[in-house]
């Protein structure tokens, strides 16, 4: 950060924040920081904007459009619009949470005239083992040219694990940022939508709850903020030096944010020492480990665990599975549902890395250390004395109700 003026950085700094400080006055202003997403913290909840999404998809939504949502979702997002006719369209079901022959749930699917469409969204959740694989196995048996649609923040491929050899040409990949956005704002701007101020303020509310998540700021203060940025060659250089310190900020409260828990912390539990230390891993993964208990006829150790990772930036606690110090995912293992019944583990939060997790909160809205582009408050919160006192406090109770759920045998 060599010649960079201090002065200068400061003064840009707080010319950034008077812009937002303007576009927040005129948001209370105008409504628009009455979003029922963001008030209910429901933006990023998986099952709840499928079910809304499935919700517009149907041709018998309660929406009245019949089938003209999910037309231009055929269209332009799977394009497949010349696949269907008005009438067959018309007369495809759309469900949530449907079963598979195992038992497996597919978030959304899209059936009828012979064609089975099933889509998998995530937002933040991980990846199951043979999650995709086994989703298209069942697909397949009702519609031989089915594909998976996999539906992310930007778009992303499925796992390796959640693959288990599915090859690319039977997954359509699909993004909220670019694909759904641009679904959505085609949907608003039907002229049977802008007539009917119910479902168009719902898809309004949606689309800035979609761009919330997708970081994707308004226009305006965008622009005005492009414009300041590149008025003059000193602004630009003191921008890439306050964005080059961002990062390094980052690293230094994951730090202070696990030394202190683990201070507070009191379990009467083993920590143990390994590669993936939030204190030896300048990576978006971060984690503390301690050991619950060993397994020794299964070769492997259960452990509880404080964990933020980027493939699930809101920070959990739960039980995972050890082996000669690495983690290993539950479905390795033909033990993982031998260890859950034997812990008295019912339902809960599962998935292929842990047996059993919660997520933490505070204020109802999750803690993120891995990706502040996700749930971004509490992020921000940190960073006042105080707030992060209560956080980490918040953190340490909640940590100790999940330990205490698991008694040893």
């Amino acid at each position: 950060m060599n010649n960079v003026d201090e002065k200068a950085m400061h003064e840009l700094l707080m010319l950034a924040g008077s812009i937002m400080d303007k576009y927040d006055a005129i948001d209370r202003e105008t409504g628009r920081n009455f979003n029922i997403f963001d008030i209910a913290r429901i933006e990023d909840k998986e099952r709840i904007v499928s079910r809304l999404l499935a919700e517009l998809l149907d041709p018998k939504g309660r929406h009245g459009q019949g089938s003209a949502y999910l037309r231009i979702f055929l269209k332009d997002c799977l394009g497949m619009g010349g696949g269907f006719s008005e009438d067959a369209c018309a007369n495809l079901r759309v469900t949530t949470e449907r079963y598979t022959d195992d038992g497996r749930q597919i978030d959304i699917a899209i059936e009828g005239s012979g064609r089975f469409i099933p889509i998998e969204a995530k937002i933040y959740a991980a990846d199951q083992d043979r999650q995709c694989s086994d989703y298209w196995d069942y697909a397949h048996t009702l519609d031989k040219e089915a594909k998976i649609v996999y539906l992310t923040l930007y778009g992303g491929m499925p796992s390796i694990e959640s693959r288990g050899g599915l090859a690319d040409k039977n997954i359509v990949p699909l993004s909220f940022a670019k694909d759904i956005l641009g679904w959505l704002e085609q949907c608003l701007a039907l002229p049977d939508t802008i007539r009917k101020a119910p479902i168009r303020e719902i898809l309004v509310q949606f689309i800035s709850a979609i761009k919330k998540i997708t970081n994707q700021l308004e226009d305006r203060p965008m622009n005005e903020m492009i414009q300041l940025l590149s008025a003059s060659e000193a602004n630009m250089r003191n921008a890439q030096a306050i964005a080059d310190s961002v990062e390094i900020c980052r690293i230094q409260m994951v730090n202070q944010f696990f030394t202190a828990f683990e201070a507070k912390f009191k379990g009467n539990i083993e920590r143990i020492d390994t590669d993936y230390d939030y204190n030896k891993k300048e990576d978006t993964s971060v984690r503390i480990n301690y050991l619950f208990e060993r397994h020794e006829g299964l070769g492997l150790s259960v452990i509880f665990a404080l964990e933020s990772y980027s493939g699930h930036p809101a920070l959990v606690a739960g039980f995972g599975m050890m082996r000669h110090g690495e983690r290993v995912t539950c479905s390795d293992s033909a033990k993982a549902k031998d260890l859950r019944a034997h812990y008295g583990i019912d339902g809960g939060k599962t998935n292929a890395w842990w047996i059993c997790y919660e997520n933490i909160t505070y204020d109802g809205e999750d803690v993120n250390l891995a990706n502040p582009g996700g749930s971004k408050e509490n992020y921000f919160r940190l960073y006042d004395k105080d707030m992060f006192a209560k956080i980490v406090d918040s953190t340490v109770e909640q940590a100790q109700a999940v330990l205490a759920r698991l008694k040893r045998s």
